[in-house]
């Protein structure tokens, strides 16, 4: 089904349900194998705790109260096992999501020493790697411009009008392209 956006156009919606394959079905995988091992566990205890001798000559009230006490056994351990897979699992997509939130926010604001690196067995490895690469360009872009502008205060010192205005254009091209490029010759700083 289409949803219009604010322009009237049409977007599509996306029916992709993988869309990251290896990181979505072996999570889907340890969530199912707890579950199966909590269905294990409860017919296990089915079969031990509601033993035919066990159960002879006992009311049905005897039986119910046992019944009882198996079902809300089984559920207690299961929910306590299913919260925490899912706990497990949840910091190896939300801690990723955090560090590379934070170092966002950090870029945005100059700070290009922010930590980008994941644990290993963390998802989202590749997006951090984009944001790693990102980040060096944002550096070199900073750098060409700070180069640009100690030049451009050079010219302005020394009185070359000639050479500042082509710097100057220089900048304004740079920023209107959303990129300043380094000039030959000029260096790159190191980030974390």
């Amino acid at each position: 089904m289409a949803n219009p956006d604010t322009t009237g156009r049409s977007l599509r919606v996306n029916r992709r349900y993988l869309l990251d394959r290896p990181s979505q079905l072996q999570f889907s995988m340890i969530v199912l194998l707890v579950v199966s091992g909590v269905g294990l566990l409860y017919a296990v205890a089915i079969y031990f705790l509601v033993d035919s001798d066990l159960l002879q000559g006992r009311s049905a009230d005897h039986i119910r109260t046992v019944l009882l006490l198996v079902h809300v056994a089984y559920f207690m351990v299961g929910g306590i096992l299913l919260f925490a897979t899912v706990l497990l699992l949840s910091h190896r997509f939300v801690g990723p999501a955090y560090v590379m939130q934070r170092a966002v926010e950090n870029m945005r604001r100059g700070d290009y020493s922010g930590r980008l690196s994941l644990r290993k067995g963390d998802f989202h490895a590749g997006l951090a790697k984009q944001l790693r690469d990102w980040r060096g360009e944002l550096v070199a872009q900073d750098d060409a411009r700070m180069e640009i502008l100690a030049r451009l205060q050079r010219c302005m010192d020394e009185g070359n009008e000639a050479e500042a205005r082509r710097l100057v254009a220089q900048l304004v091209v740079g920023h209107a392209a959303g990129r300043v490029e380094p000039e030959a010759g000029l260096g790159t700083r190191a980030v974390a």
